[in-house]
């Protein structure tokens, strides 16, 4: 996996987490200083994926009425809209795609799916690899529509402007390569002289904030502006200020002093993030990039105090559960973790959910070794083991498996014995023998022969054998490994 735009977790990091003290008296790793809201109601209850197209500016998980989902396996122009007339939210999001699909004309397709339609208002056509000049909607009085990572939308801006009753637009991309119009400004002042009605847009990921050029200039001298201030010159001609604009990733437009809009989803503030985390919490492509803005935001800080690590935190916590299988989202949210997390007064089950999101994260993407780095790491910010009994034996299991699979990273080497041997220390009787059963106390021999053989002593080898002390105690069966010992004492007198 390509690993240079995901956050990587260092030694460095390591100063500040909060759990190393404690290690470090039972003889864990090498001391380090330790430095040191109630979550708030979210705007928009989630992603801009479906829209109450009556409000304009709730997101809602629900349809207004019914949501028709198009079937992977559906070949023929789909006959289903005939028998529900009265739907008012149709989401179509493209999720498989076939050879054929480039001969065949979307707009056909979709014109015979719309015509029985008379009451949609709420329509999702994201995905779409090809939308042509989308004349198929001329026929529809749409409140809602969503269009996110389609291609090319430029072609479809003369066939947008005429949905006046639009209220909710989003234009949306995951990257930028796929969201470049040849006439940025001219392309937004459509959109905004046109529809009137227009209370919140999406342009993340697209250059329609961009600035005019001398081929890009719609405003005539004599041309009356809106009533908005905006260094945005595409917004300039709005009669009132939007609800919602989605400016993440769009160069420095979410920097700029005078944006039109209440809400913004951006990179420039926490504000900004936090409503980037809201609005795209089910889109994997461009959730990753807002979870690398968090781990830059809560790392290095901001010119503003931060005061809303709470809710970030939650944010994350979903958005890492929500998106399990994809590695690099779950790097990316694992050490946005790793900072978020030291400024929060976490509750017992707010722990819980931490700490089972960074070991489900770890369990499936075992092979990734930044991943497995990132949550060992955060796990250090814990009281081991009094706040991981619950999922002791899992944890054993998982930390048992590092040593196994990346050997080779003495980093995380370090941590995963510190680990094990907190783990040994505080607890008696059955959970020491699951630490043993899961093959804890010969990987930690493995290690000490290793780093005998080549000759060093380091804080990982006496780490190992504290764990060993802590977990065998005075068994005479465990007696016969007393001779290594003998043998690192001799290695460490030469």
């Amino acid at each position: 996996m390509d690993t240079r735009n995901v956050p990587v977790l260092g030694e460095e990091d390591l100063e500040g987490a909060g759990g190393l003290d404690q290690m470090r008296e039972n003889r864990g790793g090498p001391s380090h200083s330790t430095h040191s809201n109630q979550q708030q109601q979210p705007i928009f209850e989630g992603c801009s994926t479906s829209f109450n197209g009556n409000s304009g500016i709730s997101v809602s998980t629900e349809p207004v009425e019914a949501k028709v989902w198009e079937e992977e396996e559906e070949r023929e122009p789909p006959v289903f809209t005939s028998r529900c007339p009265g739907v008012t939210t149709l989401a179509l999001p493209k999720v498989k795609r076939f050879p054929e699909d480039e001969e065949n004309s979307p707009n056909d397709l979709l014109r015979r799916v719309f015509e029985p339609l008379k009451d949609l208002r709420t329509l999702d056509l994201s995905y779409w690899n090809r939308m042509e000049d989308l004349r198929c909607i001329h026929p529809l009085h749409l409140t809602t529509l969503i269009l996110f990572d389609v291609p090319d939308l430029y072609r479809t801006i003369d066939s947008i402007i005429t949905m006046t009753e639009l209220r909710f637009l989003d234009l949306s991309q995951s990257t930028r390569d796929t969201g470049l119009y040849p006439r940025p400004v001219t392309a937004l002042h459509k959109i905004v002289t046109n529809l009137k009605e227009l209370t919140c847009l999406d342009i993340s990921s697209t250059n329609l904030a961009a600035q005019p050029s001398p081929k890009d200039w719609p405003v005539k001298p004599d041309m009356h502006q809106g009533n908005v201030r905006s260094d945005i010159v595409g917004l300039r001609f709005l009669s009132k200020p939007l609800d919602f604009i989605g400016l993440f990733n769009c160069e420095n437009a979410s920097h700029f002093g005078e944006i039109p809009a209440k809400h913004i989803s951006g990179d420039a503030n926490e504000d900004q993030v936090i409503m980037a985390l809201q609005m795209y919490k089910d889109r994997a492509g461009l959730l990753q990039s807002v979870l690398n803005e968090s781990y830059q935001l809560y790392r290095f800080g901001n010119s503003n105090p931060l005061v809303r690590h709470t809710e970030a935190l939650h944010l994350v916590l979903n958005a890492m559960q929500n998106h399990l299988e994809d590695s690099t989202l779950q790097i990316a949210g694992s050490a946005s973790l790793f900072y978020i997390i030291r400024k929060v007064a976490m509750n017992r089950d707010t722990k819980k959910r931490v700490v089972s999101a960074l070991l489900s994260g770890m369990e499936t993407h075992m092979e990734e070794q930044v991943m497995v780095r990132n949550c060992c790491l955060s796990l250090c910010q814990f009281e081991i083991p009094q706040e991981i009994l619950f999922d002791y034996s899992r944890l054993a299991i998982l930390l048992v498996t590092v040593l196994q699979h990346h050997n080779a990273d003495n980093l995380t080497q370090r941590i995963v014995v510190f680990l094990l041997n907190s783990m040994a220390c505080h607890v008696e009787g059955d959970q020491k023998v699951q630490v043993g059963s899961f093959g804890a106390i010969e990987m930690i021999l493995d290690q000490i022969r290793r780093k005998l053989t080549t000759n060093v002593c380091d804080d990982v080898m006496e780490v190992g054998w504290s764990f060993l002390w802590n977990i065998t105690g005075k068994f005479e069966r465990f007696q016969p490994g007393c001779l290594l010992l003998i043998a690192t004492l001799q290695t460490r007198r030469q």
